[in-house]
């Protein structure tokens, strides 16, 4: 299926990304999906998906982009493996992965 010529795969990629992100956002600093507008605002949009609601969407990916494609997995003493994205807005969707 295809979402204003974007695949589902990619809109479930990004919304796999970012569920990962804002629950736990939510929890520890009761802050609403909102608090990213701003800060994600230069490098996508917000659509409305039927079946996951409000979802952020990368400006200027290719189609075929998929989450931690950009950047690489680095061992921390203290976080063990996280992943340092060289994407512009990886700070804000991969902040917890």
């Amino acid at each position: 299926m295809r979402l204003n010529g974007v695949s589902q795969r990619w809109t479930t990629a990004v919304v796999l990304a970012a569920s990962l992100l804002f629950p736990l956002a939510t929890a520890r600093a009761e802050t609403t999906i909102t608090y990213f507008d701003g800060p994600l605002a230069p490098y996508g949009y917000w659509v409305e998906d039927p079946s996951y609601g409000r979802v952020w969407r990368p400006r200027d990916a290719s189609e075929d982009w998929r989450p931690y494609t950009y950047g690489r997995w680095v061992y921390t003493g203290e976080y063990g493996w996280i992943w340092v994205s060289e994407e512009p807005w990886g700070w804000v969707v991969y902040h917890y992965c």
